[in-house]
């Protein structure tokens, strides 16, 4: 279980150092969408997006040890 935890944590960070700058380009979007009141969507849509990234990653972790 703890080596689960470990790979999770990597995958979190894998994904979050390479789509760093590409989550901070959504976020600013999101801020944007905020005059038209669709923000909650775009944060829904971001989050998982972020989410399905980090699963991949650590489906890719955990196949490879």
């Amino acid at each position: 279980m703890n080596k689960n935890k470990q790979l999770l944590w990597q995958a979190i960070k894998s994904v979050l150092g390479f789509f760093g700058a590409f989550a901070f380009v959504l976020w600013a979007l999101v801020a944007l969408t905020t005059i038209v009141g669709e923000t909650a969507v775009c944060a829904l849509v971001i989050l998982s997006t972020m989410i399905g990234l980090v699963w991949l990653e650590y489906n890719n972790l955990k196949t490879k040890k």
